[in-house]
């Protein structure tokens, strides 16, 4: 069976719901800046109760960011990520933000121009997905919006993380939450084989089975180039920013949902990790 056939049989139960708008919008106060966000939605309830969406995963990766660093934020949504990214690498960087779902892409690129940080970051509405796939919207949790390749008149622009290297900028770190679809671009990516940078990727196990992605062959394809894993074995979200850095033998996990790390062995950032290079 394709992927194409495969990503429609296992994606026939969903149904759409109604995309978000702009008069549910409302501002909050992360400890960032101020953001527009969506109200009474799970990333806002985050930002309102701890300070930042899963503050200690942000925290987690800032420390494996410098200044004047090439970043990617795959998967930006209102720009929770891509603001704090960009303050760290500050105007000597550069940092590029892809949102699919063009009424988020919007929020983003307001926060980005509030916070003054259009000069270091370029946003996209773009999808990281197979061809001809259209948003799904999960009830009060835009961040879990989802793209699935369906016959559609609201198809996105579709296209491989290689695409947007070669429309934008080398990265030198990754971060890549797109709902499912993190282990399909990792593995479609030339860039990620040759040139190795650091990644952090969500997974969510049936986000993951929904399109058929084993996390197994991801862990042993970035294995064989060279790659190690970590995680922040801590609370995933607190209203501090601590972390607590543990090396993984294996990418699978009970967790319903985890972020990990992977860096090359050969990285100076390995370091930071706290666990020699082998």
């Amino acid at each position: 069976m394709s992927t194409f056939s495969n990503l429609q049989r296992r994606l026939s139960w969903w149904r759409p719901r109604s995309a978000p708008i702009a008069d549910q919008l409302i501002e909050v106060d992360a400890i960032f800046g101020r953001l527009r966000a969506f109200d009474n939605d799970l990333i806002t309830r985050q930002i309102l109760q701890f300070g930042a969406h899963t503050r200690p995963e942000l925290a987690f990766l800032l420390n494996f960011i410098d200044a004047g660093d090439a970043v990617f934020d795959l998967g930006a949504h209102i720009g929770t990520f891509t603001i704090p990214i960009a303050q760290k690498v500050g105007k000597s960087g550069r940092v590029v933000a892809v949102e699919g779902d063009s009424s988020i892409y919007q929020v983003l690129v307001e926060n980005v121009r509030n916070n003054s940080l259009s000069e270091i970051v370029s946003a996209y509405n773009m999808v990281i997905a197979p061809a001809n796939s259209s948003p799904r919207y999960r009830k009060r949790n835009t961040g879990a919006t989802f793209f699935e390749a369906k016959a559609s008149s609201d198809h996105a622009s579709c296209n491989g993380l290689d695409d947007i290297v070669g429309m934008s900028l080398e990265p030198n770190v990754i971060k890549i939450d797109i709902e499912g679809l993190e282990g399909w671009a990792i593995l479609h990516s030339s860039y990620i084989t040759k040139s190795k940078p650091i990644l952090y990727v969500e997974v969510a196990n049936r986000h993951w089975e929904r399109f058929g992605i084993n996390v197994d062959d991801l862990h042993n394809h970035l294995r064989s180039i060279g790659y190690r894993f970590f995680r922040n074995s801590g609370p995933r979200n607190a209203r501090n920013d601590n972390f607590t850095i543990s090396e993984l033998a294996t990418l699978s996990s009970a967790s319903k949902v985890y972020d990990f790390l992977a860096i090359h062995n050969s990285n100076p950032r390995m370091s930071r990790t706290g666990h020699p290079v082998s």
